[in-house]
């Protein structure tokens, strides 16, 4: 007998249509939709039991940037 799919819940999220479109590319680039980085996210975030990034400013993106060039 074949097993029967899980179900699912449906979650909405509001952005900025400039903030939804970066993150699509974003995602797109590495092979995601958003609906599944957003999946892995919250699974990561369970995994770990709490945010699955570091949260403190030293570690932010725009720092990274700027240390990587």
């Amino acid at each position: 007998m074949p097993e029967m799919p899980k179900k699912t819940e449906s979650i909405q999220v509001r952005v900025t249509p400039e903030t939804k479109e970066k993150a699509r590319e974003v995602f797109e680039r590495n092979g995601l939709t958003i609906s599944a980085a957003v999946t892995m996210f919250i699974h990561q975030a369970l995994l770990v039991d709490g945010l699955p990034f570091r949260t403190d400013e030293s570690d932010s993106g725009q720092e990274r940037k700027l240390r990587s060039n």
